[in-house]
């Protein structure tokens, strides 16, 4: 499917941060309340929504083979999720304080 440009709609929360998979297929997106959502680029189909952290994602990035989703939140935690599916697959407690600049 070739798609300039295409708006996915989310009303449950503010959707502030994106990221785009290597491939260029699916778009991850991060919102305040905690929950990822996986998209297909064309903006076709209902999002994969992972309820991925305790409080706002300050970072979201897809691994190198799409695969994968890294998040870190203020909960001062850093997560791997499954891009295709509703689940994490690795945690851990960061250790760093957010700081807003």
């Amino acid at each position: 499917m070739d798609v300039d440009a295409c708006i996915l709609l989310d009303t449950k929360a503010s959707t502030y941060l994106g990221a785009l998979s290597p491939l260029g297929s699916r778009v991850a997106t991060a919102s305040e309340d905690g929950e990822v959502r996986v998209w297909y680029a064309g903006g076709l189909g209902d999002p994969v929504v992972i309820t991925a952290h305790d409080d706002a994602i300050e970072v979201i990035d897809f691994s190198l083979d799409g695969e994968r989703i890294v998040t870190a939140s203020q909960d001062q935690t850093a997560r791997v999720h499954l891009a295709t599916a509703e689940r994490t697959i690795h945690g851990t407690r960061t250790g760093f304080l957010p700081v807003k600049i």
